[in-house]
């Protein structure tokens, strides 16, 4: 039987903890995918999921709030579609900050395919530590 597939973004998917936030720039590891620049660091997340995922959009980049709100939910949104991508590749549990680095708004279809292939490079970067 095939296992049903819920492409969700749940509270639990969330990563709100400053503690582990914190953790994840001052030691984690992280790497450039254009549009975006990833932190993740391997570890034990206060919730039993394996990947805790925020997301962040540079206030100096986009001046305006609704501005920063909108790119934060396309980025949401296209990691929703393409998580399988890296949780069908994924061993350990995983906490990942994604910032949004462009200084422009990109279309959607643009930012789906960028983070597919950010997180394809993620999986790439942690089979080669």
């Amino acid at each position: 039987m095939t296992e049903i597939r819920r492409f969700t973004y749940n509270k639990e998917d969330k990563l709100k903890s400053t503690k582990v936030i914190s953790s994840i720039f001052s030691s984690g590891s992280s790497f450039s995918s254009y549009p975006f620049r990833v932190f993740y660091k391997e570890m034990e997340l206060p919730k039993d999921v394996p990947v805790q995922i925020g997301v962040s959009v540079s206030k100096r980049n986009f001046k305006h709030a609704v501005d920063r709100n909108r790119i934060k939910r396309l980025m949401r949104e296209a990691y929703r579609l393409e998580k399988y991508t890296l949780l069908d590749n994924l061993d350990a549990k995983l906490a990942i900050m994604i910032v949004y680095t462009q200084r422009k708004e990109l279309p959607f279809d643009l930012i789906k395919s960028k983070m597919n292939s950010t997180l394809l490079k993620l999986v790439k970067e942690l089979n080669k530590e």
